[in-house]
C-alpha cells in the first residue's frame, strides 16, 4: 500500500540494472498554457542529463517539468525549429 502510495505522489524509484548501474524514474509534467499539469509520465534515466537528454529528444511543443522525487530537475521549454526557413533541400509552401 505504502509503495502505491510513493508512486502516487511521484516518489524516486531507484533500481539496479546490473553491472552496477542504477536507473532512476524521474517524472515528467507537460503543463497546459496556464501552467497546470496537462499530462505527465515516467523518464527511466542513469541520471539528470541522461533524463534532460530524453525529454528534449521528445521535442514536446509544451513547456515542461522534469522532477526526481520532489526535487525539480529541469524546466525543459517546448521545441521550437532552430531553422525554419526554406534551405536548397526544402521548397517553400507559399511564395
Amino acid at each position: 500500500m505504502i509503495e502505491t502510495l510513493l508512486r502516487a505522489f511521484g516518489a524516486e524509484r531507484s533500481r539496479s540494472r546490473g553491472a552496477g548501474t542504477y536507473m532512476t524514474d524521474y517524472r515528467l509534467y507537460c503543463l497546459d498554457g496556464k501552467g497546470k499539469i496537462g499530462t505527465g509520465e515516467w523518464v527511466e534515466a542513469t541520471g539528470d542529463a541522461e533524463a534532460i537528454m530524453l525529454v528534449r529528444a521528445k521535442k514536446l511543443s509544451v513547456r515542461c517539468e522534469l522532477w526526481d522525487h520532489t526535487r525539480l530537475v529541469a524546466t525543459i521549454e517546448p521545441f521550437t525549429s532552430l531553422n525554419t526557413s526554406p534551405g536548397p533541400n526544402r521548397t517553400a509552401l507559399a511564395r
